[in-house]
């Protein structure tokens, strides 16, 4: 165990992971318009990138505390998730609205995609973490398609990996 900020956390702390979290930490301070658009975590199963994902939130969390007028919403600056198997794009959607508080209705699903956004400009999010992608990436057919753009397949023009 690692003791940071006065906080105890299960930590790895070898050296590959350590950077790892230092790279997200440090483009969770970049403005929007300087991160990239997607980072990928690659590894074989066991490896730690799950390790990653909730050290780089809890840097996050201390990193950029919530702010004194910040009233009833909740404040994620750092939105992480897991993609269940079998998963669609609404499916996705619908957890990152959950994750974020919104009450999810009846009509949700028709504006989830917009409404996502929306809501991760809002409540300042950071960085949003999606763990077990594997399990879009691996999807055949119909699932895949409505997940990934076009472009994402086999494309690595927009996407920084992190090993």
């Amino acid at each position: 165990m690692a003791q940071m900020s006065g906080h105890s956390a299960f930590w790895i702390d070898f050296d590959e992971a350590r950077r790892a979290v230092e790279t997200l930490v440090e483009l969770a301070h970049d403005e929007p318009d300087e991160r990239p658009p997607c980072v990928l975590l690659v590894g074989q199963s066991g490896m730690g990138k799950t390790s990653i994902l909730r050290e780089t939130q809890r840097r996050i969390a201390l990193d950029f505390p919530e702010p004194e007028e910040w009233g009833e919403a909740r404040y994620e600056p750092m939105l992480r998730t897991v993609i269940p198997s079998g998963s669609t794009a609404l499916k996705i959607n619908l957890t990152l609205l959950w994750k974020q508080g919104w009450p999810i209705a009846g009509k949700t699903h028709r504006i989830a995609d917009l409404k996502v956004v929306e809501l991760l400009r809002r409540q300042r999010t950071r960085l949003v973490g999606i763990d077990n992608v594997h399990a879009i990436l691996t999807a055949g057919g119909r699932a895949r398609r409505c997940c990934l753009p076009k472009k994402a397949a086999g494309t690595r023009n927009d996407v920084n990996t992190v090993r």
